[in-house]
C-alpha cells in the first residue's frame, strides 16, 4: 500500500507543516510511548452514506486530519462522527465537520467544536527519509467489521512495516511506499517514524461496501 507523504497544507489561521523529522539508516523502532500516543490520537471516522475511514488529531483544540477522498461530497454543515479510544472504557464519541479540503494533496481538515486538551501527534520533515526505515501506521481497517460485538466500534489496528520505496516526480517526494499491511478503512490514518512523528497519511483508496471503509 502507499502512504501519502506529509506535505504543507495551508488552511485559514493554520499552516499544517505535515512533515516529520529525519530518519537515519540505523534509526530505532518507535518506542512504546510513541505507540500509545498514536493510539490515543487516532480516531475512527464515520462518514454518513460512505462508510468508515481514519483521522488523527494534530491540534488540542479539536483539529483532525484525514484524506479528502474519504469526505468528498460531504458539505461543511454535515455531521461526521469521530471515535477516540473505541472499545475502551474511556471511549469518546464526538461530532465533527469538514473545515477545509485540499483535493490535490488528498487531505482534509476536520474540526470538533467545544472541546479542548485532546492528545496530538507532532509533525515534522520528510527530507531525510530512507528506504528500509521502520514505520508504524494506525487505523481502522474494514470499518466496524472487526468489532468484537455487533453495534460496537472496533479497537484500533497498529501495523508495523518498513519504507520500501520513495516515489518521486522531478526530484520531489510524492508517495511513500511501505510493506505495512494496510486496508480500506486505514485511509486517513497517520504513519509515524522512530521518533513518533508523522511522516505520512495512509491513502488506501475508496470502498463503499457494507462494513468496509470510506477510505
Amino acid at each position: 500500500m502507499i502512504s501519502r507523504p506529509c506535505c504543507p497544507l495551508r488552511l485559514p489561521g493554520l499552516v499544517l507543516a505535515l512533515m516529520a523529522c529525519a530518519v537515519s539508516p540505523l534509526a530505532a523502532a518507535p518506542q512504546a510511548e510513541h505507540i500509545k500516543q498514536g493510539k490515543r490520537t487516532t480516531a475512527l471516522l464515520v462518514v454518513p452514506g460512505k462508510g468508515f475511514a481514519t483521522a488523527f488529531c494534530i491540534d488540542a483544540e479539536g483539529f483532525f486530519i484525514t484524506n479528502e477522498h474519504a469526505v468528498r461530497g460531504i458539505t461543511a454543515d454535515s455531521t461526521l462522527t469521530l471515535v477516540l479510544n473505541p472499545a475502551e472504557t474511556d471511549q469518546k464519541v464526538m461530532e465533527a465537520h469538514v473545515a477545509r479540503v485540499d483535493r490535490d494533496l488528498d487531505l482534509a481538515l476536520l474540526k470538533v467544536d467545544g472541546i479542548k486538551d485532546l492528545p496530538t501527534l507532532e509533525l515534522g520533515d520528510t527530507k531525510n527519509l530512507i528506504e528500509t526505515a521502520e514505520i508504524v501506521a494506525f487505523g481502522y481497517p474494514f470499518g466496524t467489521a472487526l468489532a468484537v460485538k455487533r453495534r460496537e466500534y472496533p479497537s484500533i489496528s497498529v501495523n508495523v512495516g518498513r519504507i520500501t520505496a520513495l516515489r518521486k516526480s522531478e526530484g520531489r517526494l510524492e508517495t511513500i511506499q511501505t510493506d505495512a499491511v494496510l486496508n480500506f478503512g486505514n485511509s486517513g490514518g497517520p504513519v509515524i517514524d522512530a521518533e513518533g512523528k508523522v511522516i505520512g497519511v495512509v491513502n488506501a483508496g475508496i470502498q463503499s461496501v457494507r462494513g468496509g471503509g470510506a477510505g
